[in-house]
């Protein structure tokens, strides 16, 4: 086996520090989530290489389109095709090279394999046995592809993932990936992330037009931490402005005196979710203290035992469910959990949504949020931070406008809708000053006689 390093050095090839940590790793899942024009694709393309030279080893590149996998086959395809000979590598037995009709792949006499495949065509994705994958622009590819096609396809080899992407909200099979490769590589993920400065080819001088149009307000900061320094930026399109480091707060005991809710959202295919809600008296601040949220459960009976076994003696002044399983909660009240029917329709869904926003602003005056979420309800919180509008959306509040989960969402907004608003600050009483009364006075009727006098 050729080492990457020495394949890098007969290459000329020199990794910035955030690519070199990248091809370093070892992860079975690597996830590289970079900036416009940083060189990912290309990271990608070189780190596969040494596995290509492999015999009898098997890859294949799945993009959104096989026009967006043709980059990093591309890249390959001149290391290994073009510069090939010069670098000692022998020929392919069989190439081809045609983005137009997706027709790229290529096999060399020890019998390697490497292919582009497009991911709006799952049919393609079936069947053979791989030692690698580059999902490319993954942040585009819908979320069952990897996880229902492509990982089946590694299992046998224990073959290797690149996840190459952009940032973009709304990704959350990506998303998950690179939250969980950020915290450690126990489980085989880890996560990368570098500015376009990585790429030696990028001009400096962009990134500084970039900087000055973020400080005269021309780009957001968020586009430019997206686009430039290749941070995931939740905000960007997001439905609700969730702050973890505020809003996610390490669980404590809840008091025997304070209200508690729950809130349930029915799901047989989808996810079955119940919230647990406790309310401060003094401020009416709510906590979201515990998270039920199970695919797969057998029955409506198995979920009711789940929730009356976290529940145990606690009381509750209500338990609202979605109003749409007139049935399931006639069942639910039969295994002892009775509740009352959410509200219904768009106004309702609009107005619920309205009410999250407001619970999770900050009062200026207390710097406190109305709403907290505990760290042990990890769907809830994830939610909260990938629901997006969709791109060209003009109607907005409407379900059928959002991108991403809201199984949690949904019976959190159900909570809501009957609990009160937060209270606002007690307003700071400004005593009278007679002298800065009598100067506001004299402003308005100088303005006044300026707009008359424009009049005439």
């Amino acid at each position: 086996m050729i080492e990457k390093s020495a394949w890098f050095e007969r290459l000329s090839y020199k990794p910035g520090a955030g690519q070199a940590a990248f091809h370093a790793s070892d992860a079975r899942i690597k996830v590289a989530c970079c900036a416009r024009r940083a060189g990912k694709s290309f990271c990608a393309a070189r780190d596969v290489e040494p596995m290509i030279l492999l015999p009898g080893t098997r890859g294949w590149i799945v993009g959104p389109s096989y026009e967006l996998a043709e980059k990093e086959f591309r890249y390959i395809w001149d290391d290994l095709v073009i510069r090939g000979p010069s670098l000692g590598v022998p020929k392919p037995v069989h190439k081809k090279y045609d983005p137009r009709t997706g027709d790229m792949w290529l096999k060399f006499p020890w019998h390697s394999e490497v292919r582009a495949k497009s991911a709006d065509k799952p049919a393609g994705l079936l069947g053979e046995e791989l030692d690698w994958v580059i999902m490319a622009e993954a942040a585009q590819i819908n979320n069952d592809v990897y996880e229902r096609y492509v990982d089946a396809t590694l299992r046998v080899r224990r073959g290797r993932t690149i996840v190459s992407t952009t940032p973009q909200m709304g990704s959350d099979w990506v998303w998950r990936y690179y939250e969980l490769g950020g915290q450690s590589n126990e489980v085989g993920v880890e996560s990368f992330n570098w500015s376009v400065l990585e790429n030696p080819n990028y001009p400096p001088e962009e990134l500084d037009l970039a900087r000055a149009l973020v400080e005269k307000g021309v780009m957001t900061e968020e586009s430019f931490r997206e686009q430039f320094l290749g941070e995931w930026v939740l905000y960007t399109g997001a439905v609700f402005r969730l702050k973890p480091k505020l809003h996610v707060i390490a669980p404590f005991e809840i008091p025997a005196g304070w209200k508690r809710y729950r809130g349930i959202d029915f799901g047989a295919r989808d996810p079955f979710c119940c919230l647990w809600v406790a309310q401060s008296p003094i401020d009416g601040t709510l906590y979201v203290y515990r998270e039920y949220y199970e695919t797969g459960e057998p029955s409506t009976k198995s979920h009711a035992e789940r929730i009356l076994d976290y529940s145990g003696d606690e009381r509750f002044d209500f338990t609202v469910a979605d109003r749409s399983g007139a049935q399931l909660r006639i069942d639910l009240a039969g295994y002892g959990i009775a509740t009352i029917p959410s509200d219904s329709g768009h106004k309702s869904r609009e107005q619920s949504r309205s009410r999250i926003v407001d619970f999770l602003s900050i009062n200026p005056d207390t710097q406190r949020a109305g709403l907290y979420i505990f760290e042990s309800c990890p769907n809830l919180v994830r939610e909260l931070k990938l629901l997006r509008w969709k791109e060209r959306t003009f109607l907005e509040h409407a379900k059928e406008q959002t991108v991403g989960d809201d199984h949690a969402i949904d019976p959190l907004s159900y909570i809501l809708q009957r609990c009160p608003r937060p209270r606002p600050a007690k307003r700071t009483v400004v005593p009278f000053n007679s002298f800065a009364w009598w100067k506001r006075g004299l402003e308005r009727e100088k303005r006044r006689e300026r707009v008359m006098g424009a009049s005439r």
